[in-house]
C-alpha cells in the first residue's frame, strides 16, 4: 500500500495561471461545525497516523516542471554510449509509434519520451536547516524499465547549484518504478513513473539564483538499445521563488489508508505536522477529490467511470471539497480491496479559488495544476 504520486499529461490539467477565476462564497465552505472535542479527537488520531507512516517531516510543496529531456543516450553494440537520434523520416508522424524492440533492429525507430514531471521539497520538522528533494519523471517507452539488470542498478542524479554558484551533486540515488498505463498517444508505448529522492540538503542551498538539474540512468529489457538509456540533464526552475507563488505550486496532502488507529482512509492538510518557515506565502485550503479506479488499462483520472467523492472534513463534520492546511478529513468511501485515485491542488482565496462547491468532479477546464496519487488498498 505505497503511495504513488502521478503527474503527467493524461493525469492532470496544466496551464498558465489566470487571475480571472471565479471566487467561491465562504458560506458554501463552512457548514455547521461539529463539537470541538470530537473534531480535536479525530484530528489527533489522524495526525498520529500521519507521523507513523511518513515520519516527522513537514509541509512539502510540489513544483510542476513538465519538461522533456532534449538528449538521451543508448548503448550501441560496441558498448559505447551514443546519442539517440529519432528517425527523421517519421518524426512527428504516428508511424514511429508502431515500433517496439521486437519488430525493428534500428533504435532510431523507437519513440522515447523522458519528461521531468515535478520536484517536491520537504522541510524537516526535527531539523529546520535541512530539506529533502523528491524527483518524479514520467516516461513513455516501448519496453520495460528495470531497477536492476544483471549486476547493474538504475539510478537517478540530482545536481543543485546554490546561490553562491557552488555545484552539489547527489548521484546513485535509488529509483522506484510504477506503471501508469498505456500511452494514449502512442500505441506501442507504456507510461511509467520514475521517482527518487535526495536527502538532507542544507536549506542554505535554496535561495534566489539556485539551479536544479535532474537525470536518469535507466536500464531496460530492450537489447537494441543495449538495455540502457541515459538522459541528459533537465533543468528545473528556481523552486525557491515558488514560496511566494501559492497558485503555481501544490502543497502535499498526507494520505493514509484505513487502519493505524483510524477507521477510514484519511487526508491531512500540509501544515498538520509543522509549518513552512517564515516568509513563505501559505495557502488557504487544499481542494481534494477521490475516486475508484475502474479502467483496466489506465490510471488516468478522466479514464475512470466511478463516482467522484469529497472527504468528510472533521472540523465541520460534512463532505466538502476544501481541506484546510491544519485540518483533516475522513475518506469514508475509500475502502480496502480496490485501487483509488486521490487528487488535490492549492487554493488561495480570491486568486485560485474553488469554482464549484456543489458538484464533485466539475469540469475545471485546464486552469489548474493537480497532483494525483494512486492508492492500491
Amino acid at each position: 500500500m505505497q503511495q504513488i504520486k502521478i503527474q503527467a499529461k493524461v493525469l492532470i490539467a496544466i496551464a498558465a495561471f489566470t487571475m480571472f477565476i471565479y471566487s467561491c462564497k465562504k458560506a458554501d465552505l463552512k457548514p455547521p461545525e461539529t463539537t470541538p472535542a470530537a473534531a480535536s479527537d479525530a484530528k489527533a488520531r489522524i495526525v498520529q497516523a500521519i507521523k507513523a507512516r511518513y515520519g516527522n517531516i513537514s509541509a512539502g510543496y510540489i513544483v510542476n516542471i513538465n519538461k522533456e529531456a532534449t538528449e538521451s543516450f543508448y548503448r550501441n553494440t560496441a558498448g559505447l554510449m551514443v546519442r539517440f537520434q529519432k528517425n527523421k523520416s517519421v518524426t512527428g508522424n504516428n508511424i514511429v509509434c508502431n515500433y517496439n524492440c521486437s519488430n525493428t533492429s534500428n533504435p532510431a525507430d523507437l519513440h522515447l519520451v523522458y519528461t521531468l514531471s515535478y520536484v517536491q521539497r520537504n522541510y524537516k520538522c526535527e531539523n529546520i536547516d535541512k530539506s529533502d528533494l523528491n524527483v518524479s519523471w514520467t516516461i513513455s517507452v516501448p519496453f520495460t524499465p528495470l531497477t536492476t539488470f544483471g549486476f547493474n542498478t538504475s539510478t537517478g542524479t540530482l545536481k543543485v547549484t546554490d546561490p553562491g554558484s557552488t555545484l552539489h551533486t547527489y548521484s546513485n540515488l535509488t529509483i522506484a518504478i510504477r506503471t501508469i498505463g498505456a500511452d494514449p498517444y502512442c500505441s506501442a508505448n507504456t507510461l511509467y513513473e520514475i521517482t527518487y529522492k535526495a536527502e538532507q540538503i542544507p536549506d542554505s542551498y535554496f535561495g534566489s539564483g539556485m539551479l536544479i538539474d535532474a537525470a536518469l540512468n535507466l536500464y531496460n529489457n530492450c537489447s537494441i538499445v543495449g538495455n540502457l538509456i541515459n538522459t541528459g540533464d533537465v533543468a528545473a526552475p528556481d523552486i525557491s521563488l515558488y514560496g511566494d507563488l501559492p497558485c503555481y505550486r501544490v502543497e502535499k496532502v498526507w494520505i493514509n489508508p484505513p487502519g493505524g488507529g483510524t477507521s477510514y482512509a484519511t487526508a491531512g492538510g500540509c501544515y498538520n505536522l509543522c509549518s513552512n518557515p517564515g516568509g513563505f506565502t501559505s495557502i488557504d485550503n487544499h481542494q481534494l477529490e477521490y475516486r475508484k479506479v475502474t479502467s483496466g488499462s489506465s490510471f488516468a483520472w478522466d479514464d475512470q467511470s466511478s463516482t467522484i467523492y469529497w472527504g468528510k472534513n472533521t472540523t465541520y463534520n460534512a463532505n466538502l471539497p476544501n481541506l484546510g492546511p491544519y485540518q483533516v478529513s475522513n475518506l469514508e468511501n475509500m475502502v480496502s480491496g480496490d485501487t483509488w485515485l486521490v487528487r488535490y491542488r492549492n487554493v488561495k482565496n480570491s486568486i485560485c479559488d474553488i469554482i464549484d462547491t456543489n458538484n464533485p468532479g466539475a469540469n475545471w477546464g485546464n486552469q489548474f495544476f493537480w497532483i494525483v496519487e494512486i492508492w492500491p488498498l
